[in-house]
C-alpha cells in the first residue's frame, strides 16, 4: 500500500478516500460480513470475549505484513469519514478504511494499462 501512494506522489489519507469512493457502493456489504465474522468469533468461544486464537475478522486481499500508519485528512474528511462509519455501520474507521483498501486492491482496475 505504501509503494502506492508513494508511487503516485498522494497520502496516504487520498488513497483512503479514493478507495472509499471506488467501493462506495458494495462497502456497506462488507462492512457487514465482516462484522458478522467478528460476532461468530465471540459466539464460538462461548463467552462474552472473543477465543483466544480469534478468527481474523475480515479476509485480507493481500498479505503484506500490518503496520501503524499516521495519515492527514482534512477536518472537514474527518466529519464525512466518521458520519460514513456510522451510516455504513462499521465498528471504526479503522474497519471502514481497511475493507476499503481490501476492496480497491482487489477491484481496481489494473493501473499498469492505463
Amino acid at each position: 500500500m505504501r509503494e502506492e501512494y508513494e508511487s503516485r506522489g498522494i497520502g496516504a489519507g487520498q488513497l483512503f478516500k479514493e478507495a472509499i469512493e471506488f467501493g462506495k457502493d458494495k462497502i456497506p456489504g462488507l462492512l457487514k460480513k465482516s462484522k458478522r465474522r467478528q460476532q461468530q468469533t465471540t459466539e464460538d468461544s462461548g463467552g462474552l470475549f472473543a477465543a483466544a486464537t480469534p478468527v481474523p475478522a475480515r479476509p485480507r486481499a493481500f498479505d503484506e505484513p500490518t503496520e501503524t500508519l499516521t495519515y492527514r485528512m482534512s477536518k472537514a474528511d474527518q466529519q464525512i469519514l466518521d458520519e460514513l462509519v456510522s451510516k455504513w455501520g462499521a465498528i471504526s474507521r479503522g474497519h471502514l478504511i481497511g475493507c476499503a483498501l481490501d476492496h480497491y486492491f482487489t477491484h481496481r482496475p489494473d493501473k499498469s494499462k492505463e
